[in-house]
C-alpha cells in the first residue's frame, strides 16, 4: 500500500510539472493572441469599436521603439498594406534584461478608420488581421492572426 501511495505521488508530481505552463524567455517577442470582441461592426460605423487583446514576451525587454519608428504591425487578410502602430515607449531602465518583460496590450480598432467594407462586397464584408511585433533590436516576433471580423451594410 505505501508503495503505491508513492508511486501515485510521483506520478501526481510528474503530471504536474509536465502541465506547467512553458514561458518564453528567447530575445525575439513571442505573442499569443487571447480575444477579439465584438467580432461583427457595420460598415464605417463611428459608433463600432473592435478590441484584439494578446500577450507579449520578450527575453531582453527591449520593446517599445519610440514615435520616430513603429513597431506593431497589423496587416487585413484583404491586402498586403499594414497598419502601422506604436507601442508606448519603454524606458531602459524600466526593466532588466535578464527577467525580459511581459504585457498584455490591446489594440482599440475604430471601424470608421479601419473597418470597411470593399466596394466589390456590397452585402458584407469579412477579414482577419495578422499581427506583429519588432523590437529595438530589430527581432521580429512570430505572426497571430485574429479570428474574423464581419462587416455588415
Amino acid at each position: 500500500m505505501k508503495t503505491k501511495l508513492i508511486l501515485l505521488a510521483v506520478v501526481v508530481t510528474v503530471c504536474a510539472v509536465a502541465c506547467k505552463r512553458k514561458t518564453h524567455r528567447g530575445v525575439v517577442p513571442f505573442l499569443e493572441f487571447n480575444s477579439l470582441t465584438p467580432n461583427t461592426v457595420q460598415d464605417k460605423s463611428v459608433k463600432d469599436t473592435v478590441f484584439i487583446s494578446f500577450d507579449i514576451t520578450d527575453g531582453d525587454g527591449d520593446l517599445g521603439v519610440g514615435l520616430s519608428d513603429r513597431d506593431i504591425y497589423l496587416i487585413d487578410s484583404r491586402s498586403s498594406q499594414p497598419w502601422q502602430l506604436n507601442l508606448p515607449d519603454i524606458p531602459s531602465d524600466s526593466y532588466n534584461p535578464e527577467i525580459g518583460i511581459s504585457a498584455t496590450c490591446v489594440i482599440k480598432l475604430d471601424a470608421v478608420k479601419f473597418l470597411n467594407m470593399r466596394p466589390d462586397h456590397p452585402n458584407g464584408d469579412t477579414l482577419k488581421y495578422k499581427i506583429c511585433v519588432k523590437d529595438k533590436a530589430g527581432h521580429v516576433s512570430d505572426t497571430i492572426q485574429t479570428p474574423p471580423i464581419y462587416i455588415t451594410p
